[in-house]
């Protein structure tokens, strides 16, 4: 009894660090667009919150946006996928490198818990732009030249 109640501690004591370093993945809210943007307007918010947050951001098609945030020189990277029409922008995890992702039996999702905190503050940089976009305000992009 005594042999499996130490085995017990051990293997508890073991786990307690590697849990500390990952917390459930959770994507953030649906961001609700209540004023009338058009898409452009909706693409230049997210885009420009993103490189406010510090992400690279890029229109990979209509209605969607790539985003990555490079951290530590390359040490880790998380890369979401940005949706969006003018009713709603919605951020989904795509990849990410050194961050503990991780699917267990149940089909829960692990991460790094710095994951759940950059994309909060991408949605929060989202918002903000969001926020500063003036209904039916044209958006223009300059000619290449």
């Amino acid at each position: 009894m005594k042999h499996i109640l130490i085995a017990l501690c051990l293997l508890l004591g073991l786990s307690t660090p590697a849990l500390a370093r990952q917390g459930l993945l959770q994507d953030p809210p649906k961001l609700a667009i209540t004023r009338d943007l058009d898409p452009g307007q909706v693409k230049t918010a997210i885009i420009d919150g993103a490189t406010k947050a510090k992400w690279q951001a890029r229109e990979v098609a209509p209605g969607r946006v790539e985003a990555t945030l490079d951290v530590g020189n390359g040490k880790h990277s998380a890369k979401v996928t940005i949706e969006y029409d003018v009713r709603s922008v919605q951020i989904h995890y795509l990849d990410s490198f050194n961050l503990k992702y991780e699917t267990v039996s149940d089909g829960r999702v692990f991460i790094h818990p710095n994951y759940n905190k950059w994309t909060a503050s991408l949605a929060a940089a989202i918002r903000a732009q969001l926020d500063q976009q003036l209904p039916g305000q044209v958006v223009t992009t300059p000619l290449a030249q």
